[in-house]
């Protein structure tokens, strides 16, 4: 609390006055300190956060590049993984071709050996539809 000098004391150089100037005078050097003091801390408290952002910043960036290479691991992966399975396909692909070719060709043989043998259906069945049609133009005529 400042101490105010009598008011019986009219006179600027009495004592009294001389320890209200002093008190004044410390009063206005307390309050710049503690302004200085404020600013001093706010600037650390600004350093502090833009610190932090920095380092937020980093550990954001880091994060985001650990998920980007983990995504390119996994696209590797996966074209990879779908290069075998293409491989497989165009090998199953090719041994179904070669059966199916096999079937062919056995069903050509098949068609040939009934046409060759005498007593094949197809001969038979021919033959058949021959008299039948034999038998019906002499009915005719």
């Amino acid at each position: 609390m400042i101490r105010r000098p009598p008011r019986s004391t009219q006179s600027r150089s009495s004592a009294a006055s001389d320890v209200y100037k002093r008190q004044v005078m410390l009063e206005a050097m307390k309050e710049r300190v503690d302004y200085l003091h404020y600013l001093k801390v706010a600037a650390q408290l600004m350093e502090f956060q833009r610190i932090a952002a920095e380092i937020k910043v980093d550990l954001y960036t880091e994060k985001v590049k650990g998920m980007y290479d983990e995504f390119l691991r996994q696209q590797a992966e996966y074209y990879k993984g779908e290069k075998v399975l293409r491989k497989l396909e165009d090998e199953i692909n090719n041994r179904i071709k070669c059966i199916n070719d096999k079937l062919v060709e056995m069903e050509n043989l098949n068609k040939e050996n009934e046409e060759e043998s005498p007593g094949s259906k197809q001969t038979l069945r021919k033959k058949h539809k021959k008299t039948k049609n034999k038998l019906k133009e002499d009915e005719k005529e």
